[in-house]
């Protein structure tokens, strides 16, 4: 008699990864049951408000605190793109629980960076759909009151983004809003953060330019990086990183004048990574030294480099974010210098590798003055034809949808050669079966790709909602369907499993969103 089949054990969902320490929970108790902040040095106005969140949430808010305070003791918090924000990303936090989710999908998605866990990263992506739905929301009631919280969203979600119409539409918007609170943006809490970047802020940033390729830039950038890998011993902790970033050069210097900007975009992923997450890492292994530092601007200055070298990309490569953190890094080194007779590295080697990074910042030091004047001569402009202030929103926005995927992918840089035959705009697409509130930007026209190019006819929305690796750009609202598709997340570590099941593990229900997977032209 044959015996009868076994009952499969149900799965039980794994929890994310999130480097759970006796220590960390220890403290994380406390805090809840006291309602009492661990990083007193964060000096948050109202720290009392996380005290509600659940332990897991409150483990992403501690590990991004923990940042902070380990950046501010090594004194390197400066030398960062983004480190001196947390205080200010979670006092905009307060009251706005879409600031708060992208923080805590910023916080999810290091966390799986470091683990390679693909629950942590689903975790991110789950943070990140729930906050593109409140900002959604908020900007429908854009005031000066809100317009904190709606900033701090944008940049947080720009920097995660990892497809081309999410960051074009992510800037575009951040740049609406930034004109938009001209009467009070003293008063903003990121007014020093968009005076130290006024690259990244500037609306011209943003307007479609015509290929003007400067491959010098690139290749001082790559000879940079040689002359260090020339000086390090292959034993040295930093050379297996060294030789990832020298191939990442090589590779895209290679591929750059064949590929389209969305592609481009794609090639950048782990360079928008590493300027992320590589200082934090040194912190941490306590490896800042001179040869660390000089890694670190050289790095910095590739990604300038790359916005000089193709405008057409809108600054994607964060360049214009590490302008202070390279002056920074320089200021400690001179001081090292001005200090000692001996160290790691000769001073005329500290000096010739550092020619690179200085003749850049003096280069962007010449660019700001421009900018600068630029900036007077409208602003007269401006006050001459003031208007009235104005509280609804400044997108004016009906329609858009934005998704971002996770922005830390940690896989080798490719080495496929560009992609020929790609059109040479991207595609615009219907919203007219959408049935949520309104998204956060509205439709748009995209840079243009290239010289010459024309608009092409909308791509259909596909009549499955089958997830889609390339973008997770559209959704639309219908019930518990989850907006995202962690198979879209990464190429490498995400299996392509249901999306009920990626959001089962946080508590089976989604923030309320089904995908239509298509790439949007979001701005008119």
């Amino acid at each position: 008699m044959d015996n009868p089949p076994l009952e499969e054990a149900p799965r039980t969902p794994k929890e994310p990864n999130l480097l759970w320490t006796p220590k960390i929970e220890r403290e994380i108790e406390t805090w809840q049951r006291t309602g009492v902040f661990p990083f007193p040095e964060l000096n948050l106005q109202s720290s009392r408000h996380f005290q509600s969140l659940s332990p897991v949430d409150l483990r992403l808010i501690h590990h991004l605190s923990s940042i902070y305070r380990d950046m501010r003791l090594a004194d390197f918090v400066q030398c960062t793109l983004w480190v001196q924000q947390i205080p200010s990303f979670l006092n905009a936090a307060v009251g706005y629980d879409f600031v708060m989710s992208s923080i805590l999908a910023l916080s999810a998605t290091h966390i799986a960076w470091l683990t390679s866990s693909v629950e942590t990263k689903n975790l991110a992506y789950y943070h990140r759909g729930v906050a593109l739905k409140g900002l959604q929301a908020a900007i429908g009631r854009f005031s000066m009151d809100n317009s904190d919280a709606i900033l701090a969203a944008s940049i947080l979600l720009s920097w995660q983004a990892s497809e081309w119409e999410d960051w074009t539409s992510l800037m575009h918007g951040i740049t609406t809003v930034i004109n938009s609170i001209g009467l009070w943006k003293d008063s903003s809490r990121f007014s020093s953060f968009i005076e130290e970047h006024p690259f990244f802020f500037s609306p011209q940033s943003m307007q479609p330019t015509p290929i003007s390729f400067d491959d010098e830039s690139l290749f001082l950038a790559a000879n940079a990086l040689h002359r260090l890998s020339a000086r390090l011993p292959n034993v040295h902790p930093l050379a297996q990183r060294l030789r990832e970033i020298l191939n990442f050069a090589q590779d895209f210097q290679s591929c750059s004048t064949s590929m389209q900007s969305k592609q481009l975009f794609e090639k950048l992923q782990p360079l928008r990574a590493w300027l992320f997450w590589m200082p934090i890492m040194l912190v941490k292994a306590n490896d800042m030294g001179s040869s660390a530092m000089v890694l670190l601007a050289q790095l910095y200055t590739m990604a300038l480099a790359i916005d000089s070298s193709i405008p057409e990309l809108s600054g994607a490569a964060l360049g214009s974010l590490t302008v202070h953190a390279t002056e920074q890094i320089d200021v400690k080194l001179r001081y090292k210098q001005a200090i000692t007779t001996w160290g790691e590295m000769s001073l005329a080697d500290l000096d010739e590798l550092m020619q690179f990074p200085r003749l850049m910042l003096a280069r962007n030091q010449l660019e700001s003055r421009s900018l600068f004047a630029q900036h007077q001569l409208e602003d007269t402009g401006a006050q001459d034809a003031a208007q009235p202030l104005r509280q609804h929103s400044p997108y004016g926005f009906q329609t858009l949808n934005v998704g971002s995927q996770p922005g830390t992918p940690n896989y080798p840089p490719p080495t496929t050669p560009g992609f020929p035959g790609t059109p040479p705009m991207l595609p615009s697409h219907s919203f007219d079966d959408l049935s949520h509130p309104p998204s956060p930007f509205l439709r748009y026209d995209s840079p243009i790709s290239r010289p010459h190019s024309q608009l092409v006819e909308s791509s259909p929305r596909p009549s499955s909602f089958s997830f889609d690796n390339r973008s997770l750009s559209g959704y639309s609202h219908q019930g518990d369907s989850p907006a995202y598709s962690p198979a879209a997340y990464s190429p490498v570590f995400v299996p392509d499993i249901p999306d009920e099941e990626a959001w089962s593990s946080f508590g089976g229900h989604s923030p309320g969103f089904s995908a239509g997977f298509v790439s949007p032209t979001l701005w008119t």
